[in-house]
């Protein structure tokens, strides 16, 4: 096997993939509904991606090393005793394609050879193609194939060496590129698209293993199930952020958190991305949220496009009582009165902070969970949450049962709160011509990669997140979803039902072709980041890479590697026995991670906030660290 998938390689890798994997609709196709079509990865367009390495000449001269490969119009240019190589996912029916030709002076022309390889997860190394080539002075242009179908949808690494006894001489790759098919859904069509009102429901930091329709253990939540058993769970659903602000703003923009820069405590939403409020105020709908996170308010642009957005932890509907229902009862039936106030149609939004810490249960729902006195030295608020972090170690099986149970106790008193604003919902008979949304920003780990609380990491207990989608008539009931999705296809999906257009620039897909159609060809890629020190987890199928930044946004780096499908507790790393994987699926993380940057807007300000706001953060625990 050659040396660049090795874990102690030697060659010189350039930070970035020539190749994107295939099988990501929305970017993969300039028509993210098409149906099974023609896809061209060109090589070209991801030189400066590729990873190269010396090799050896035909003969044992001395030559000198190696000059990098370069681009020139739509061909490659290849030194001789050098290897490029490429990273990706093979296509349907895929193909290596290129014509290629020798050049150099006519005193220094000399046969040159070609090996063209492929390397699988096994570590095989496979010859595909292995010629000579343009035997002196002969400029000819000559094709030149290689059948990669029988890894159809396998990561592999593809190799192109050439070597002649020549230093000087180069090799030309005209139009080097991959063919094949990408298998997507259609859009569906079974979908009566209309005007409908929207809810959006979300509450923060809630984990999905910790509710009814997910299987919890240990609590149940039943007024989610019952929102459940009316409308459509979304099993494999995911953050693409493991804290607040960046997943909220990917929910409502459409894409990336490094795309749309909103990745630091103080970032502001940059008001040219588009923005699914400010997109259904422009078609006519009234507009309200609200939003007890001191993360998600107006001085970091999250209220672009309401009409009304009320910061809800400095009013006074807000004020006066912990009891769930009654603070339901409190918000919701005000924000309803403004948005029935008129005959447009409306979108809701209510980000609701608990179970976010600091976990304070009131005592209807702590005594259900919490049967002894407080642990020793563990305390409920975010500061001692981030304390308790740095010394995980040292806690006792107790001090976490006592969190756990807080935790859980939180949870149970939202439940509540949900039931309430549904049932206030339809006692207005608005259930019929309500989309209602419900989902979470992230998760919250409770010592499940020896960790408590949330935003510095990206294993799935804080990305895989709830989403449950109910719309009476229009969206079947009692169907679960089990294909993969992320909080970046949220907005798609809603412009979709609602008929409206889809910006161009948003990154997400809709998601109704799996509600109408379970085996719908699933996409294939998720993506997340962390707060800093930056940490980014790409998932490709079952396998999911983390990367752990040690320098900068695109420095050096470590990386761990899972296999979901035989270790969905992401607690067994393999990434020393899957180098191939490991290498393409980096390369494509720092592709996606440059490629989104260049594609997104300005940088984001940063805000300028009060004293109330910052001390606000604090409580959160955002500027703790």
């Amino acid at each position: 096997m050659s040396s660049f998938c090795t874990p102690a390689r030697t060659c010189r890798v350039i930070p970035l993939l020539c190749c994107m994997l295939v099988g990501i609709s929305a970017i993969a196709c300039s028509d993210p509904f098409s149906t099974p079509s023609e896809t061209k990865i060109h090589l070209v367009e991801r030189l400066e991606f590729a990873a190269t390495s010396a090799v050896a000449v035909v003969e044992d001269v001395d030559v000198a090393a190696p000059v990098a490969p370069q681009v020139d119009g739509t061909s490659i240019l290849q030194s001789s005793g050098s290897a490029m190589a490429f990273g990706f996912a093979v296509p349907l029916e895929g193909k290596f394609v290129a014509t290629q030709q020798l050049t150099a002076a006519s005193e220094n022309r000399s046969a040159g050879e070609i090996r063209i390889s492929l390397v699988d997860d096994s570590l095989k190394e496979t010859v595909l193609v292995e010629q000579t080539t343009g035997a002196p002075l002969d400029e000819t242009p000559e094709d030149v194939e290689a059948d990669l179908s029988k890894w159809s949808g396998q990561l592999v690494i593809l190799k192109l060496q050439f070597t002649s006894k020549t230093a000087k001489q180069t090799l030309r790759w005209n139009q080097p590129r991959i063919e094949g098919a990408i298998a997507t859904a259609p859009k569906a069509a079974t979908f009566k698209r209309a005007r409908y009102n929207v809810l959006v429901i979300l509450l923060d930091s809630l984990r999905a293993d910790h509710l009814s329709p997910y299987g919890s253990v240990g609590i149940e939540t039943p007024h989610l199930a019952a929102l459940a058993d009316k409308g459509v769970v979304f099993e494999a659903a995911r953050s693409n952020s493991s804290w607040t602000r960046p997943s909220v703003a990917t929910m409502f923009s459409g894409r990336f958190p490094w795309s749309h820069g909103v990745v630091e405590p103080f970032s502001v939403l940059s008001s040219s991305l588009p923005y699914l409020p400010e997109l259904l105020s422009n078609a006519g709908y009234r507009c309200a949220g609200g939003s007890e996170s001191g993360m998600i308010t107006p001085v970091f642009g999250m209220d672009r496009g309401f009409d009304v957005f009320h910061v809800l932890q400095e009013g006074g509907i807000y004020r006066g009582t912990r009891a769930p229902r009654v603070r339901a009862r409190r918000v919701w039936s005000l924000l309803l009165d403004e948005l029935t106030s008129r005959k447009e149609p409306f979108f809701a939004y209510l980000h609701l902070l608990d179970p976010h810490t600091p976990y304070t249960p009131t005592e209807k729902y702590r005594k259900r969970f919490i049967k002894s006195d407080p642990a020793p030295g563990v305390a409920a608020s975010a500061e001692n949450i981030l304390h308790l972090r740095r010394r995980v170690m040292d806690i006792s099986q107790a001090q976490l049962d006592y969190l756990g149970g807080l935790y859980k106790a939180e949870v149970a008193g939202m439940d509540d709160y949900v039931g309430e604003l549904i049932r206030l919902l339809e006692d207005r008979g608005l259930t019929d011509n309500t989309l209602i949304i419900f989902t979470s920003d992230h998760g919250e780990e409770l010592n499940d990669h020896k960790s408590i609380g949330h935003g510095h990491t990206v294993y799935d207990e804080l990305l895989r997140v709830p989403l449950i989608m109910r719309l009476d008539g229009v969206l079947p009931a009692r169907v679960r979803v089990a294909q993969p999705v992320d909080l970046i296809d949220l907005s798609p999906t809603v412009l979709d039902l609602l008929g409206l257009e889809i910006p161009e620039s948003m990154q997400g897909q809709s998601m109704l072709r799996y509600i109408e159609d379970p085996a719908a060809p699933a996409k294939t890629t998720s993506l997340a980041s962390s707060a800093r020190p930056f940490r980014f987890a790409l998932r490709h199928g079952d396998w999911k890479l983390v990367r752990h930044n040690t320098t900068g946004w695109l420095g050096k780096h470590k990386v761990e590697l899972y296999d979901l499908a035989r270790d969905p507790m992401e607690s067994n790393d393999v990434s020393q026995e899957h180098p191939v994987v490991v290498e393409a699926l980096r390369q494509l993380l720092a592709w996606h991670l440059e490629r989104d940057q260049l594609a997104g807007e300005a940088p984001a300000e940063a805000a300028i906030l009060d004293e109330q706001s910052l001390e606000s953060l604090r409580a959160l625990g955002y500027l703790a660290e």
